[in-house]
C-alpha cells in the first residue's frame, strides 16, 4: 500500500499546485495526469481528492471561464458554450455561469469588437461586402445573429 500511495502523491501534489494557480476543469486535469501514466483508478482517486479539497470545482471553473472569455476574449455565448462542452463541463454549470453574463455588457463587447473590425476594413469596399464581413466575424466569435444584425446596422447603417 505504501508504494501505491507514494505513486499517487506526486501527481496529486503536482495537480494541487497547478490548481492553486488558476481554475481547471476535470477534463483538463485528466489530460495533465496522463503524463504520470496512472491507472484509471489512480486517476479517479486523484480527481476525487482534488474535488474533496476544493482544488477542483466545476462551477467555479465555468464561471471563471465565462467571465474571462466574454470580457477579455470578446467571445459570445455560443462560442463559450461550445468550448465548455468540449471540456466536458456539465450543462447545469454552463447555464449557471452564462446566466451571470450581463446582456448589456455582452452587447457592449460586440459593439467594441465590431467597431474595431470595421476600422480594419477598406472604406472603398461596397457596403454589403463590409456588412457581410462584419457578420461573419461576429458569428465566428459566437454571438447570436439577431444581436449581430442590430450592432452591424448601427455601425454601418
Amino acid at each position: 500500500m505504501g508504494k501505491k500511495s507514494n505513486e499517487v502523491s506526486l501527481p496529486l501534489s503536482s495537480m494541487q499546485r497547478i490548481c492553486s494557480l488558476r481554475e481547471y476543469c476535470e477534463h483538463d486535469i485528466r489530460l495533465k495526469l496522463k503524463r504520470f501514466e496512472l491507472s484509471d483508478a489512480e486517476t479517479d482517486s486523484v480527481i476525487l481528492k482534488l474535488k474533496a479539497e476544493n482544488f477542483l470545482n466545476e462551477e467555479r471553473f465555468a464561471t471563471a471561464f465565462v467571465k474571462d472569455k466574454s470580457r477579455l476574449g470578446g467571445w459570445g455565448a455560443r462560442k463559450i458554450v461550445y468550448a465548455l462542452k468540449n471540456r466536458k463541463v456539465s450543462e447545469e454549470a454552463i447555464n449557471r455561469a452564462l446566466s451571470k453574463i450581463d446582456a448589456d455588457s455582452e452587447r457592449k463587447t460586440l459593439e467594441k469588437i465590431l467597431t474595431a473590425k470595421a476600422k480594419e476594413l477598406k472604406r472603398d469596399e461596397e457596403r454589403e461586402k463590409r456588412r457581410a464581413k462584419l457578420i461573419r466575424f461576429a458569428l465566428s466569435r459566437g454571438f447570436s445573429y439577431d444581436k449581430i444584425l442590430e450592432v452591424v446596422n448601427k455601425i454601418i447603417g
